[in-house]
């Protein structure tokens, strides 16, 4: 329906209820203690917007007009209908309202700011303009004045209510869950309601079901059991419903003459009443708000509850994982350390086996490179360097690396793809590592196929989509949705079969999504293997424009006559550092803690300083720090195995030179403590 079609429907609805409304021994002629359309016209400009008013203002001018008021005490009135509505929701909007009425703020903003604060508007200038009409004296005024603030206030608690609760699309009805329509349900539900009906009909003497042998006629608490039938057992909805078929009963019995409220005029004991329905409707949907809230905190409750066992249980699986995948590479670096310390091994298996603990120890330092690259793409600081970078070159590293494989593995190329793009180089490498060592280890000795695509668009950007397909065991239905999820590998023997930790798939999600791409599992047949596609974006950039890489210095085979100090308060790592720069000619100097550090930096005549970070008594950073302010300006190098973002700009901002990481790359330290000896700090003259 259009906007006027609405509009058109709000003025017929407020006219029909308020010339109802008006029949009711109106005061003045114009204020009644019964008045429909406030609640109709709040809702109204609620759901349908603001822009509706003039629905109300013509329903109320025509409505009056036609019941004999003068042209300009009609206008007077419907502006005030008007304004009232309009300043009703806007207080609503104010308050962040729900129309569910699930919570006790809603229903005592309704209460306050609909009821009780918007109506006064109505009823000021309404009998403002009865009094300029001569309609009423200054001694009626107060009089007139109460009954239209109560016959407004009544129907924002009981109109308003019942329509904001009902007037929802029939599919969001069903599908909030809030109205169950089980048989059981639906018979309670018809007995309230009979219940209602009779207690109703009962108390207010209207002998609908004959005479009866208790009366009730000077009893309408009886019918507070309802209510709160209503409130327990069917929530807001039924409260609210229940409350309007009470108040439909009770009004039509008062006005003709029936029931427990007696009065010299329809007005006394309509007034009398409504203040009985006043209380009983808040009443109700305050302990049906209340209950809500409490189930909606159960809820939580459970909710928050079954998250805790999750993560306490993803924690186990993790752990087990983990001490899985540490233990095994430690077993191989213990056992064959254990047989070279020993001199079990012969000299001709020394060489694989110095080459096996290597080779266990870097499985364990790419362990804990993934568990911390996923820390900062939780933690959202994630680094991306993007460059200019060949493609080419990229796949024949790729191809380099997985040469050895015992698995068949190929790379398709398709047509147009661009020779350069704008990408980070080691991410998009750690994406595609991953995707192949998963289907090199699920295949066996089955084929791997690389494809690589390119999509590209007007603005000099391509979509690179690189599919990763093997002919391995497949994936289950039930599991592929778990597959992306940290420390998860689907189904549960995969990880007792094959290893691994769960974080491969995981963290290279959150590295495709951070090159402005994406990665999915395509396809997965049980025997027939899988399909992964990565997607990445990137602006082409023009072979000419590819950032060359610098042909590497020569790494320096020979410290000779460098005299270092190193702080470092491990032993083993002490030694260890100390025999890798012996064997290039150094003179190395070792202290355990960064107080000692201090004292033979500043009295003895070292070329660099090799500083851990942590370290008893005074750590890297502190002793960093007073060695800087003592005047000491040769180079110092941190030695770390914080590896997280933002550690090396740390460093480099409060004092170091470099920043060499644990375990220690033994041709890129010395590098970097020949290039530091030669050149000095930078910004210092060398001598």
């Amino acid at each position: 329906m259009n906007k006027l079609g609405k509009i058109l429907l709000l003025a017929l609805a407020y006219y029909v209820t308020g010339r109802l409304g008006l029949t009711l021994d109106a005061v003045s002629g114009s204020a009644t203690l019964v008045w429909p359309p406030t609640g109709i016209s709040l809702v109204a400009l609620l759901l349908g917007g603001i822009e509706l008013w003039p629905g109300v203002f013509l329903g109320a001018l025509t409505a009056n007009y036609l019941t004999g008021a003068p042209p300009l005490m009609a206008t007077g009135i419907a502006i005030g209908n008007t304004l009232e509505a309009i300043a009703g929701v806007w207080l609503l909007q104010q308050m962040a309202f729900d129309r569910q009425l699930q919570r006790l703020r809603d229903v005592a903003t309704l209460a306050i700011c609909g009821s009780v604060i918007s109506t006064m508007l109505s009823a000021s200038i309404g009998v403002a303009s009865l009094w300029l009409a001569g309609r009423v004296d200054a001694a009626t005024i107060p009089r007139t004045w109460c009954a239209w603030w109560v016959g407004d206030g009544m129907s924002d608690i009981v109109i308003a209510p019942l329509l904001l609760v009902w007037l929802v699309p029939w599919r969001q009805l069903k599908d909030s869950g809030q109205v169950k329509w089980e048989l059981s349900r639906l018979f309670e539900g018809a007995l309230l309601i009979f219940a209602t009906l009779w207690v109703g009909f009962e108390v207010f003497d209207l002998g609908f079901f004959g005479a009866s042998v208790i009366t009730l006629r000077l009893l309408p608490y009886t019918l507070f059991p309802m209510s709160m039938w209503s409130s327990f057992r069917f929530g807001p909805r039924g409260a609210v419903t229940i409350s309007f078929l009470i108040a439909a009963i009770a009004i039509y019995a008062t006005a003709i003459g029936h029931g427990p409220f007696i009065g010299a005029s329809l007005n006394e004991r309509l007034l009398m009443l409504q203040t009985f329905l006043a209380v009983a409707s808040i009443t109700s949907m305050v302990l049906a708000a209340s209950l809500a809230e409490r189930r909606l905190s159960e809820a939580q409750w459970i909710a928050a509850k079954e998250r805790a066992e999750s993560a306490s249980h993803a924690k186990s699986t993790f752990l087990a994982n983990m001490s899985h995948e540490i233990r095994t590479p430690l077993a191989a670096i213990l056992g064959f350390s254990d047989l070279l310390v020993n001199r079990e091994a012969a000299p001709e298996d020394v060489p694989e086996f110095a080459q096996a603990v290597r080779r266990n120890g870097e499985l364990l330092s790419k362990l804990v490179d993934d568990i911390l690259d996923l820390s900062r793409v939780e933690a959202g600081k994630l680094d991306v360097a993007k460059r200019t970078v060949d493609l080419e070159e990229l796949l024949a590293d790729i191809v380099l690396l997985f040469d050895r494989s015992d698995a068949r593995f190929s790379i398709a190329r398709g047509a147009n793809l661009p020779r350069a793009i704008e990408t980070d180089p080691f991410r998009l490498r750690q994406i595609l590592t991953n995707l192949i060592n998963n289907a090199l280890k699920f295949s066996g000795r089955e084929h791997v196929l690389l494809s690589i695509s390119a999509q590209n668009n007007a603005h000099e950007q391509t979509v690179l989509r690189f599919a990763v397909q093997d002919k391995g065991l497949g994936i289950k239905t039930e599991f592929q949705k778990n597959l992306f999820q940290a420390f998860s590998q689907g189904e549960p023997s995969i990880s007792r079969t094959y290893g691994g930790t769960g974080l491969g798939l995981a963290l290279s999600r959150h590295l495709a999504r951070a090159l402005g791409g994406d990665l999915w599992l395509a396809e997965s047949k049980i025997g027939e293997g899988s399909t992964f596609i990565c997607e990445i974006r990137g602006e082409i950039r023009d072979e000419t424009a590819r950032s060359k890489i610098a042909p590497a210095e020569p790494l320096p085979k020979t410290l000779h006559g460098v005299n270092i100090l190193v702080a470092d308060d491990a032993p083993d790592n002490r030694i260890l550092v100390e025999h890798m720069l012996s064997r290039v000619g150094a003179q190395v100097h070792t202290v355990s803690n960064g107080e000692d550090a201090v004292k033979r930096a500043l009295t003895g005549t070292y070329d660099v300083v090799l500083m851990d970070l942590q370290m008893p008594q005074k750590n890297g950073y502190e002793a960093t720090a007073d060695l800087r302010r003592a005047g000491f300006n040769k180079p110092i190098v941190a030695l770390t195995a914080h590896t997280l973002s933002g550690e090396k700009e740390k460093c480099m901002q409060l004092g170091f030179d470099d920043h060499c990481k644990k375990p220690i790359e033994r041709q890129t330290l010395i590098a970097s403590l020949s290039r530091l000896a030669r050149t000095g700090r930078p910004g210092l003259e060398v001598h």
